[in-house]
This record gives structure tokens, C-alpha cells and sequence, in this order.
């Protein structure tokens, strides 16, 4: 099985493309990375650079010319018009069973720096073609222009902005992320809708939500199904999460052992 994955690349900090590789190839998937743009470390950090991938079109026409047979393609960070059409026309060339979308746009109410509104059309255009979209909760607010209060939202917003995502195109709809007292609240949506819990870990960990869409696309490709898969993953990135040292400055995701176990 092959995946495509379009995502940033990091060269300090264990996130983006270092994790959908990581996560893919431990659980039995040729990973076909295809970088969208290069930081020199990820936005945890206090300062970065970032630079375009200047050869972008070219490496993609390459492999649409190479590779004849994929499964899945995974869209991650995309910032750009020229990029967006570049990915909708491999797309169409490629026919892949699942277009699994990862939206970064922003966590914890707020926009990553440098997000606009173009880069929310982009996605958009992207949730049309899109079978399966991950977004948190900030990045669904975003997408589906949810104007309440970040602290404010419900369960009941959770799931209009579901029906949103799904009206624009996405067929089935998962938004991580809503907080409710000690748990944090995952929704499962594609047309009905399952509620998932699990206990909350007060610390951040960059990383952790390229390591949450790496395994739903482990699944997609697998052909299992999802509303069953959300509460192993979260349960599995949890154990990780907890047998992980933490600090007090920045901690990041361990990808050592993001093995699925489907029995």
C-alpha cells in the first residue's frame, strides 16, 4: 500500500512530515513524501524560518510520470494557490481510493502565525475533493465560519460545524479538540455522529495532531472503520503521551511505537 503525503518539513522539532513518516511506515505503508514548503524548526519554537519549495510542480509531475498505483493521499500544510492546483490536478491523474485532509490553520482559539483567509479558502477548496477531514476544533471554526466564543462552544456547535464540512464536500468528518471539564471531546461525523472521550493531558505536545491523522489514514488505507478506530488511537497516543518525560518547556510526540493493533 502507498500513501502521498503533501505536509511541511521541519528540520528541528519531531512534527509534520518527520511524523506521517514515522506513523506510515511502522504500521506497513510505503510513504511517498512530497514537502509543500520547509521551516528550519516548527512553530513551537520561539523563531523559524521558511522557505518554498521552488521545485514543487516539477517533483509531483514527476511522480504522477513514475508512479502509477496509490492508495491514499494525505494533505497537510498547503499554503498556497499555485500549490492547491498543482494538488487537485494530481488528484485527478492519480485517482487515489482516499484524500485523507489535515487543515493547519491554527490551535486553541487562534490562528498560527502567518494563516489568512486565503489560506482558509484553500482548505476549503481542498474539503470538496476530501473523503476524510481532521481538523481540531479552532481549525473548525475556521473552515466552517463559526463566529462564538472559542470557550464557549458545545457539543451542539461541534456537530453544525460538522454538517457544514460535509455539505462543502468532506464525507466523513472528525473535529478533535473540545474541552469539557477533564476530557477532551473528539466528534466522528458522516451523517450520524459518535462522541469520543479521553482523559486530557494539561501539557502540550507538538506533533500530536500529524500523529492523530497519520493513524486515521493507517486505518482509511486498511479500510477499517473509523468510528470504531478513534477511541484505540486516542487511547494509544494517551499511553504514549503519559509514558513520555515531560518538561516544562516544549515536548513533542513520540512516534516510536504508533503501532496499530486491530485485534
Amino acid at each position: 500500500m502507498k500513501a502521498v503525503v503533501f505536509n511541511d518539513f521541519c528540520s528541528l522539532g519531531n512534527c509534520a512530515l518527520k511524523v506521517n513518516i514515522s506513523v506510515l511506515m511502522q504500521n506497513g505503508i510505503e510513504i511517498i513524501p512530497i514537502a509543500t514548503k520547509f521551516f528550519s524548526a516548527h512553530m513551537g519554537y520561539s523563531n523559524y524560518l521558511s522557505f518554498e519549495n521552488k521545485n514543487f510542480k516539477e517533483i509531483v509531475l514527476n511522480i504522477l510520470e513514475n508512479e502509477k498505483s496509490i492508495d491514499l493521499v494525505y494533505i497537510g500544510f498547503v499554503d498556497s494557490k499555485e500549490q492547491l492546483e498543482i494538488i487537485k490536478y494530481f488528484l485527478k491523474k492519480s485517482n487515489p481510493n482516499k484524500i485523507i485532509l489535515d487543515p493547519i490553520l491554527g490551535d486553541n482559539g487562534k490562528k498560527y502565525l502567518g494563516v489568512n483567509d486565503e489560506q482558509v479558502q484553500i482548505y476549503r477548496e481542498f474539503i470538496k475533493f476530501s473523503d476524510i477531514i481532521t481538523p481540531n476544533l479552532t481549525e473548525a471554526m475556521l473552515l466552517s465560519d463559526c463566529n462564538k466564543e472559542f470557550v464557549n462552544i458545545e457539543r451542539e456547535d461541534v456537530l453544525e460545524m460538522a454538517k457544514n464540512l460535509q455539505n462543502i464536500g468532506s464525507k466523513e468528518v472528525i473535529i478533535k479538540g473540545l474541552n469539557e471539564g477533564e476530557n477532551l471531546i473528539t466528534l466522528y461525523f458522516d451523517g450520524s455522529f459518535t462522541w469520543n472521550k479521553i482523559k486530557k493531558v494539561e501539557t502540550k505536545i507538538c506533533g500530536t495532531g500529524d500523529a492523530f491523522s497519520s493513524l486515521i489514514s493507517v486505518c482509511a488505507i486498511n479500510d477499517k472503520n473509523l468510528k470504531n478506530s478513534i477511541s484505540k488511537i486516542q487511547d494509544l497516543l494517551y499511553y504514549t503521551i503519559c509514558n513520555k518525560e515531560l518538561n516544562d518547556g516544549l515536548n513533542e510526540i513520540n512516534t516510536e511505537f504508533l503501532k496499530l493493533d486491530y485485534n
